[in-house]
């Protein structure tokens, strides 16, 4: 499945590959929202605010193909 991800402001220094912030990644059907995070190679301290399709969520969410994190 393919998800977009926009990057705020110092989360774009540490992720390569983004377009003025924002890339797409594909990731396994059934994918957390965890699992995109660790793919980003960020980890769980970096990251404080997790946005789902414009709400805020936890990371064991459930990612579905065209979902949009933030």
């Amino acid at each position: 499945m393919e998800i977009t991800i926009k990057l705020g402001g110092p989360l774009r220094s540490k992720v390569q590959g983004h377009d003025h912030g924002e890339m797409t990644l594909n990731l396994p059907e059934g994918a957390l929202v965890s699992e995109a995070i660790l793919a980003l190679g960020l980890d769980f301290d970096t990251v404080r605010v997790i946005m789902k399709n414009g709400r805020a969520i936890h990371s064991d969410e459930l990612l579905h193909d065209g979902d949009r994190l933030g």
